[in-house]
């Protein structure tokens, strides 16, 4: 399958009574590869800010971190052949899917873990207990405790040293593109090391993220407006578009089956038992017994962690469980609906970009959003 090129094809200058992104640089290169610029989705004379500025590499692409920080990760921060990393495009499954790896390897006791800091390893009560650790988020040099807010969730810092100790198997949360993956200075996937993606149809994604981190629906966006930048989130996003994120991991899985499991959000929420089941085998390497599956599918419902959250969440004056919204598949059309033409506006960009065996996905009411078209050169 071939792959879209990094740099966006040209586009024609939209109307004004339609919405488009805007760039603006907001300060000067502070490398020579980079500087910070803000993005603006525009119509007419209505104008809103994606969030705050990002950092630009030379070729277009988004940074995830200024350039000192990133790089001291990609060169001093390496994966081990033990760990377990649970890769999800942003809004596309992540919480459940942790929950479901942790709880299969902590023996399935939910007690053990804290969906109010999303399991991370630094709030478990039980130091035995495997929680999960975001890299990108909140490794730091031993040196260095500063940066990044130093007390909520998976933000909490952790020094490089404290990130060795840990015993295997560790858990690694990542957005991340595969190129710019820890764990070797190339990118990629680290050998023997294991791969749980988690993928969901971009509709429900698009909506999520709605109500999500600077919360476009409470800065004012009108959804419509969300929608048409999240489709552009190429010029963006550190992690890129959903449509490029897909197709480079699922490339990847293709050519790395016995390291990487592939996942469905909505399978996982339509069929819990089967898929539990699944990714217990896959991260312990043991088939699991009835009643383990039982405590996964029980300990990862939607119900339970969000009673779980919202029950510790009065006692904490950090962490919120706003992460826990619906849980649910198929919502996407109550906030299509209202605006003519962005359904199919969705699936002419999915038509165009998506291609290969597995690029599909249940989008609710028996709708399968599939294109087996090949690309062209």
């Amino acid at each position: 399958m071939e792959v879209p090129s990094e740099e966006p094809a040209p586009k024609r200058p939209k109307p004004d009574d339609q919405w488009r992104l805007e760039r603006t640089q907001t300060s000067p290169a502070t490398s020579s590869d980079e500087a910070q610029h803000a993005f603006d989705c525009v119509k007419g004379k209505e104008r809103h800010r994606l969030g705050p500025a990002v950092r630009l590499l030379q070729d277009g692409t988004a940074a995830w971190h200024p350039r000192s920080l990133r790089e001291w990760l990609r060169t001093n921060t390496k994966l081990r052949s033990t760990d377990v990393v649970v890769a999800c495009y942003p809004k596309c499954g992540t919480t459940l899917t942790e929950q479901i790896v942790l709880l299969a390897l902590n023996g399935g006791d939910a007690a053990s873990l804290d969906p109010l800091s999303k399991n991370a390893k630094n709030y478990l009560k039980d130091e035995a207990a495997i929680g999960k650790v975001w890299p990108e988020a909140c490794l730091r040099p031993d040196t260095d405790q500063t940066g990044g807010d130093k007390g909520k969730e998976e933000f909490v810092p952790m020094t490089r040293s404290a990130f060795d100790a840990l015993p295997a198997p560790r858990v690694i949360k990542t957005h991340a593109r595969v190129r710019n993956l820890l764990g070797n200075d190339q990118g990629g996937l680290v050998e023997g090391a294991k791969y749980v993606i988690c993928t969901r149809n971009p509709f429900d994604a698009c909506v999520s993220a709605y109500y999500h981190a600077w919360h476009p629906k409470n800065s004012g966006w009108p959804f419509d407006a969300w929608a048409e930048a999240w489709l552009e989130s190429d010029q963006w996003s550190p992690n890129s578009s959903w449509f490029r994120w897909h197709t480079e991991w699922r490339d990847t899985h293709a050519s790395n089956q016995s390291q990487c499991l592939w996942l469905w959000y909505e399978d996982l929420v339509s069929n819990p038992d089967y898929w539990a089941r699944k990714v217990a085998h896959f991260v312990t390497g043991v088939e699991p017994d009835d009643e383990l599956v039982s405590k996964l599918v029980q300990g990862a419902s939607f119900e339970k962690m969000k009673a779980h959250a919202s029950r510790a969440e009065n006692a904490s004056r950090l962490n919120s469980s706003d992460h826990l919204r619906v849980g649910k598949t198929g919502t996407w059309r109550d906030h299509f609906a209202p605006y003519p033409g962005l359904e199919e506006k969705f699936r002419e960009v999915f038509r165009k970009r998506m291609a290969g065996p597995g690029l599909a996905w249940n989008v609710g009411e028996g709708d399968a959003l599939a294109t087996p078209i090949v690309l062209p050169a």
